[in-house]
């Protein structure tokens, strides 16, 4: 899955095959199921985008929620992005009511939403933006590393990890190459793939993408 939150509600409706793979006492525990229904193979992290041009130190949410931010400013739509969806929950249980202040202030001053992941990181590319919030690093990451002009910024205040976790469902007929497609991914050669797309890996002895 591209995000827990997924994996999370098929373990609530029990269509879930526990399975406690012996690689996982390598991974980073926090990201995978207590009881085995689902490990984490890696993570994104949702940041903020922007044009490496753009001029002035932007650290925090509250520079972009506030107008100190005087770029232009784009989020893609929360209805067909998984990232940006991640994101308004995140900062949400964060904020608590005070959340929904901040999206008033951002669109006040001039929020726009784009439509999917693409759209936002093309428009950001071609200076019709100056920031995206709700980036989802590893998109970034890899044009960073074609050469694109862009830079992710992770706000002072936090920022929202998304762990891509795999899962094993409970009416496989498959279930011994399903353990072992697990064990896989979360071996060394699988978590060093996992790297070379930019995310974080979900084990802490592989080293990270160069460009990260």
């Amino acid at each position: 899955f591209a995000s827990q939150n997924a994996a999370e509600a098929l373990r609530l409706q029990r269509r879930l095959l526990p399975y406690s793979s012996p690689a996982a006492a390598t991974t980073r525990s926090e990201w995978n199921a207590p009881d085995g229904s689902y490990h984490g193979t890696g993570a994104a992290v949702v940041g903020i985008a922007v044009r490496s041009d753009h001029e002035g130190a932007h650290e925090s949410w509250d520079d972009f929620f506030s107008g100190r931010f005087t770029g232009r400013m784009t989020l893609p739509s929360p209805s067909r992005s998984g990232a940006a969806a991640d994101f308004i929950v995140g900062h949400t249980l964060a904020r608590g009511e005070v959340a929904w202040n901040d999206y008033y202030l951002m669109r006040r001053n001039g929020l726009v939403f784009s439509a999917a992941n693409s759209q936002a990181i093309t428009s950001l590319q071609i200076g019709a933006y100056d920031a995206m919030l709700g980036a989802a690093d590893y998109l970034i990451y890899h044009l960073i590393s074609q050469g694109a002009p862009l830079r992710m910024i992770y706000p002072s205040d936090g920022a929202v990890v998304v762990p891509r976790p795999v899962a094993i469902l409970r009416d496989t007929r498959r279930a011994e190459a399903a353990r072992a497609f697990v064990d896989f991914y979360l071996s060394d050669q699988a978590q060093q793939l996992v790297a070379g797309q930019h995310l974080l890996p979900a084990r802490a002895d592989v080293e990270l993408s160069p460009t990260r």
